[in-house]
């Protein structure tokens, strides 16, 4: 293996937008194929369900400033006097706005202060608070912090005094769980063996002792490097634990996490479509680390898919490539950090913040005090922050059932739309391109609103009228953001824009049911469409399934209600859908009890279809 001082800005540098080859002087030769089991990739792929969580819940992806943008450039961690210069600057400037989280990164092995159980105190050991001090200091301005560590690092200074024991196991010395060969940073921070004696409670602990001191997310990085050993750039550059180790990791880290703190996954190689990550995690990353921010890092380098971190190079094709495990219910995409300084013009910072807000993606503004200039309105939109607000997790305009990993015609990366809770429609127009390009939808052949639907552009503020359709030339790298409101009465939500487990996969290729597609494979025990809709003042409302059985026959469905933000039992009932083969679609309604606000409502197979496929177009409420 390579060892080397493995700093983040090392890692950064290896790693950067474009950057896709190994550098010079790796010990290995060919590429990953050589070290890595290749992931399982295909369409259609189960989908596992989501870890039980509050984020889950709310579906809110987060609206944060980080300490990147100075870290990245100086390489190195940020001052504590820096930190509350920083912080009171977003607090000012952008809490009014809904942002409520500031966030660590990075630049973390100068913390070798640690407590009796081998865990950090501070950010830095030159820092005279500590992480409680800044908990309280935040919550007293209404603010929350996330904090940056993974659970499965140990401290040299844990490991230099054997005094420091594994909480609730006092027999065991931290310093017993790992290795002098197995450093994470040199001299600096090592990894955690999960097959000693005390390791889960070192790593439970750990969340514990984070989420107790008021911490609302965790985000643990390098998870690849754990996995497998494997870099992008570098190479083989440490041990490969494999895949075991690592799913014990995923496991104990989502068990002591709990309800209430996000688990936010980063560098994950998501093996077999993401099957462990996505019912661990609350987040996880799709792309490059942003580095220097700008349009390359945004859209360009590296287009094609790879069976490991990062799978896409940027996001606009990480988004896309894994708009299938997105959506209601399910665990959210993670695009890193936004620098609006980092891009050329305006057009290109508003479409990074538009394309993050449609993807579902966290808003973590990274420009710091000195360097957001006259940018911060990028980040001020209040109507794309209202998108935020509601939990919206919207998808690219699908054109198959393909998998983006082999037919990347199979999604349209330029053209994404999606559904708030109150049923209204939100799209969103990009030109990727480096001249001006014309970008259009048909409400009514492609979202299937046949009626004239009021129209209003998020960006300027205007209200467009009442519209069939939408057609405009954008500008190079710009990109527009449109508000559907149907007509009052009952609300129609997409099943392909809802979140698809279990096995149910979007379609369109069915003879007599193209349309605008559905989602199918309800026939399967557990196959799942959630979706996310607002119940008003609550109370019972009528739901209506629009389905259809092609080969004829019935089946039973079942109709779970999840609300609020606590993880609850659900109030589920049992509907039977029949239909007579080669039909059309059909309806089927039941009544269902919704809370106030927003609810998850799911539908799922039983396993007892007669005669084979159910595919599912939409709902209906009210």
């Amino acid at each position: 293996m390579i060892l080397v001082d493995t700093t983040r800005r090392t890692f950064l540098t290896a790693s950067g937008a474009g950057a896709s080859g190994l550098l010079v002087g790796s010990t290995l030769g060919a590429g990953p194929a050589d070290a890595l089991p290749q992931a399982a990739e295909g369409n259609p792929v189960p989908q596992p369900r989501a870890r039980s969580s509050a984020r889950m819940r709310t579906g809110r992806p987060g609206l944060q400033w980080v300490t990147y943008g100075y870290n990245q450039p100086r390489n190195q961690n940020i001052p504590e006097a820096e930190w509350k210069r920083n912080i009171d600057w977003f607090i000012e400037n952008f809490k009014p706005y809904g942002y409520d989280t500031i966030c660590t990164d990075g630049w973390i092995e100068s913390s070798q202060r640690v407590n009796q159980n081998g865990y950090i105190v501070a950010q830095n050991d030159e820092w005279t608070h500590d992480f409680r001090y800044w908990v309280d200091y935040l919550a007293q301005r209404g603010m929350k912090l996330s904090l940056y560590y993974n659970p499965f690092w140990i401290t040299q200074s844990a490991r230099a005094d054997r005094s420091i024991r594994v909480a609730g196991r006092p027999d065991v010395a931290v310093a017993d769980l790992t290795a002098d060969w197995d450093p994470f940073t040199k001299d600096k921070i090592y990894w955690l063996d999960p097959n000693k004696d005390g390791a889960k409670e070192y790593a439970q602990g750990m969340v514990r002792y984070f989420r107790d001191l008021g911490a609302v997310r965790l985000r643990s990085d390098f998870l690849c490097w754990f996995d497998t050993g494997w870099d992008q750039n570098l190479g083989q550059i440490q041990r490969e634990h494999g895949r075991d180790s690592y799913l014990k990791l995923l496991a104990w880290l989502d068990e002591s996490a709990g309800a209430d703190m996000t688990v936010s996954l980063v560098l994950p190689n998501m093996d077999f479509h993401g099957s462990a990550e996505r019912s661990t995690g609350d987040s996880f990353r799709v792309d490059d680390d942003a580095g220097d921010g700008g349009w390359d890092w945004l859209s360009a380098g590296r287009q094609a898919w790879r069976p490991y971190w990062t799978q896409w190079s940027n996001p606009f094709t990480g988004f896309t490539g894994w708009a299938d495990v997105n959506g209601p219910g399910l665990i959210g995409l993670d695009g890193d950090f936004l620098i609006s300084s980092g891009f050329a013009n305006d057009d290109e910072r508003r479409t990074a913040v538009s394309l993050f807000t449609l993807a579902g993606s966290p808003i973590c503004v990274s420009d710091t005090v000195d360097t957001i200039g006259d940018h911060a309105w990028a980040f001020q939109n209040k109507e794309l922050i209202e998108l935020n607000l509601d939990g919206f997790a919207g998808k690219p305009v699908f054109h198959s059932n393909h998998g983006f990993n082999w037919d990347t015609t199979a999604r349209d990366t330029e053209r994404w739309v999606g559904q708030l809770t109150d049923g209204s429609w939100v799209v969103g127009l990009f030109n990727r391109g480096d001249a001006a390009a014309t970008r259009s939808v048909d409400f009514a052949g492609e979202l299937g609103l046949s009626k004239p639907v009021k129209v209003r552009d998020l960006w300027k503020h205007e209200d467009l009228g009442p519209r069939t359709s939408y057609s405009a030339t954008l500008p190079a790298h710009g990109c527009v953001v449109l508000k559907l409101s149907p007509p009052s009465g009952a609300r129609r939500y997409d099943a392909q824009l809802g979140g698809w487990s279990g096995g149910a996969v979007f379609d369109n290729e069915d003879a007599g049911y193209t349309g605008t597609g559905y989602v199918t494979n309800l026939h399967a025990n557990g196959a799942t469409v959630s979706f996310a809709v607002d119940g008003g003042a609550g109370g019972s409302k009528p739901v209506s399934l629009r389905f259809a059985l092609p080969r004829g026959g019935s089946a039973d469905l079942t109709l779970t209600v999840l609300s609020g933000a606590k993880v609850d039992a659900g109030r589920s009932s049992k509907v039977t859908v029949s239909a007579p083969a080669g039909g059309e679609w059909s309806t089927r309604t039941a009544t269902l009890t919704l809370e106030k606000g927003r609810n998850l409502v799911l539908v799922t197979g039983t396993g007892t279809s007669t005669r084979g496929p159910v595919h599912l177009d939409s709902i209906s409420v009210g």
